[in-house]
């Protein structure tokens, strides 16, 4: 073989290789940490999803409240990567202590939710730079006691996941969660129990728009196991009335960092376990980073597909 056909063959083999580790970079870029299609080969499928959490300085308290939001679902493929879902959502709450009840120990509970239905495309398109987009519509109807109160008449959410690889190690995403709350009303009666066990009754403004958005950096030691961090930012904006002009204020903006970890245990079964430091743009801004135990929650969201 002459040095010309050696050339030839040696940069045809570099090109193969370049375009096989770009075209695996490519696929991996529309896999998201987080969210994992079914396995099943039938069109339905059945799945759960918990997110339980802990507020650390309430287990200073002597008995920290342990809060969960859960929901089963069952979803129809349309094809590869879409399908339509219906979700029941429920939340169960052990006894305990919480920052918003103050010094009153909370009794245990389980509360049906609002009532989901959503649409979601796996892979809705690959963008310049090879970043795939996850994409989620949610319809939430108002089937829990707190819907019902406040009288909202529906809620819709909209999710984004923006996932780049950079390598089949180092992976980016962005997530975005947008919520447009459709009222009936701008204030409610809310009646609560204070912390020392007096009975308050005030008029509360209700939800406009409910933005949570975070950007993760995930290194990933094998296919089953990564570590990460976070950054994000929780937005709230609220309806006005004249009710409570007085009290309108501009939307509340809270600021959350920390560690995450994620592993599978099998490929129907995968995890995301948080510490995340939150504080409130107005009030403890300059806390941020520290940990503080009034600040600090621990997170665990499972997701399991059978």
């Amino acid at each position: 073989m002459d040095i010309k056909a050696k050339s030839t063959v040696i940069l045809n083999s570099l090109f193969i290789f370049i375009f096989s580790f770009f075209t695996q970079i490519s696929l991996a870029s529309s896999i998201s940490i987080q969210e994992k299609q079914s396995s099943s080969h039938s069109p339905w499928s059945f799945s759960y999803f918990g997110l339980y959490s802990q507020e650390f300085d309430s287990i200073d308290k002597g008995g920290g409240r342990l809060s969960s939001y859960n929901y089963i679902t069952s979803s129809y493929r349309l094809d590869g990567d879409n399908k339509v879902a219906f979700r029941l959502p429920f939340s169960i709450n052990s006894a305990g202590f919480d920052d918003f009840n103050g010094n009153a120990n909370q009794e245990q509970e389980a509360l049906l939710q609002d009532f989901i239905i959503s649409y979601t495309d796996y892979n809705l398109i690959l963008l310049p730079l090879d970043i795939g987009v996850y994409w989620e519509a949610r319809w939430y109807l108002p089937t829990s006691k707190f819907s019902r109160d406040t009288k909202m008449i529906s809620r819709f959410r909209n999710d984004f996941i923006f996932s780049k690889y950079l390598t089949s190690r180092n992976v980016f995403e962005y997530t975005s969660k947008f919520n447009y709350y459709y009222q009936s009303q701008s204030v409610y009666k809310n009646d609560f129990t204070d912390e020392n066990g007096f009975d308050v009754s005030v008029s509360s403004r209700t939800k406009r728009f409910y933005h949570d958005h975070w950007l993760s950096y995930w290194y990933r030691f094998s296919h089953n196991f990564s570590l990460g961090f976070l950054t994000g930012w929780e937005d709230t904006y609220y309806n006005k009335s004249s009710v409570n002009e007085g009290r309108n204020k501009p939307g509340k903006h809270e600021y959350k960092i920390g560690p995450q970890v994620a592993f599978e245990l099998s490929s129907n079964a995968n995890f995301i376990f948080q510490i995340s430091d939150n504080v409130i743009n107005d009030e403890n801004r300059d806390e941020l980073g520290q940990f503080k135990t009034e600040n600090a929650e621990m997170t665990l969201l499972a997701f399991v597909r059978f």
